[in-house]
């Protein structure tokens, strides 16, 4: 019965099919008889390595690249959602993850890893200065370049021991604006700035630098806000922290109050207290001497002396 079917079809093919019609004829055909040798083994099928082992699916699951570096990562060498593998140094920790950072420091060394809230009850604490290896996938998760381990369990995150924590890099702040991005997720300094905004709302608060372009210093790792209440034009000499990417800004994420060193201010000039000359006994037992209570810096006074002379002179 096949064969006639196969044969009436072919015929009216001859009259009038295309090319293209031949070919579904053929496909027809093929899938209709009972021994076709491409329905039973066709390895396309049995064992296409793109089905099965494919590194660079468009499927539920991930491309896999296996061990990179951070610079890999940063430097756009690995394809977004590729799952992968990297170590570093530990600089920043948050309640939903921490910043890594490769030993050799500079631009495009460090990253940060979510890992969710909890993620210290999953894997067990971590502190500053360990060497972590994290297996997650390559997010730009709004813009920010992070590597996604959330949700998962057993060793996708492990501190493999403690190494030394990297020095921070003191960024030149138009070197800064110019290329932002070439330092996020990086632990850096920045010098010379000026609050100009104390409370930019969700624990931020706003920097100015010395060429007017102005900065959100975060509370990721650390709430400075909580501790200190700021005013309009406090100055800082410098604030270390991860240089972080939130959503649509910039931020720069200090990890204790150590990172905020404050421009020291200024107390008025008392001069120098010095020790007051309290004159020499002799006979006389009200001898106070000049009252000299200090010389001020710069020639400022304290205040009229407390005695310039004699003041209760009295006979032996």
């Amino acid at each position: 019965m096949n064969q006639i079917v196969a044969v009436s079809f072919g015929l009216l093919c001859a009259v009038g099919c295309s090319g293209d019609d031949k070919d579904r004829t053929s496909t027809l055909t093929d899938t209709a008889a009972d021994t076709d040798v491409d329905a039973d083994t066709d390895t396309d099928t049995d064992t296409d390595a793109d089905v099965d082992t494919s590194t660079g699916g468009t499927g539920d699951t991930a491309q896999t690249s296996g061990d990179v570096t951070i610079f890999d990562v940063q430097a756009g060498a690995v394809a977004e959602g590729t799952e992968v593998q990297v170590q570093g140094v530990v600089t920043g920790i948050a309640a939903d993850g921490v910043f890594l950072q490769d030993p050799q420091g500079g631009p495009r060394s460090g990253l940060w890893v979510f890992l969710g809230k909890g993620w210290d009850l999953t894997w067990g604490p971590a502190a500053r200065g360990d060497r972590a290896q994290v297996l997650g996938t390559y997010q730009e998760y709004f813009g920010q370049t992070q590597i996604d381990a959330s949700g998962k369990s057993g060793v996708d995150f492990a501190v493999l021991g403690t190494d030394t924590e990297p020095a921070p890099t003191v960024v030149d702040v138009a070197a800064l604006a110019k290329d932002p991005e070439a330092w996020e997720g990086v632990l850096v300094t920045l010098e010379g700035l000026t609050v100009s905004v104390p409370d930019a709302g969700a624990g931020d608060f706003e920097v100015t630098d010395r060429n007017d372009a102005t900065w959100l210093v975060g509370d990721r790792c650390y709430a400075y806000l909580d501790d200190v209440t700021l005013d309009v034009s406090d100055g800082f000499e410098q604030i270390t922290g991860v240089w972080d990417y939130v959503f649509t800004a910039y931020q720069l994420q200090p990890r204790n109050q150590a990172d905020l060193v404050a421009t020291p201010t200024p107390t008025g000039d008392t001069g120098s207290a010095g020790t007051a000359d309290t004159g020499s006994p002799g006979p006389h037992t009200g001898l106070v001497g000049s009252g000299d209570t200090g010389t001020p810096k710069g020639g400022g006074s304290t205040g009229s002396d407390t005695a310039t002379g004699d003041t209760a002179a009295t006979s032996p």
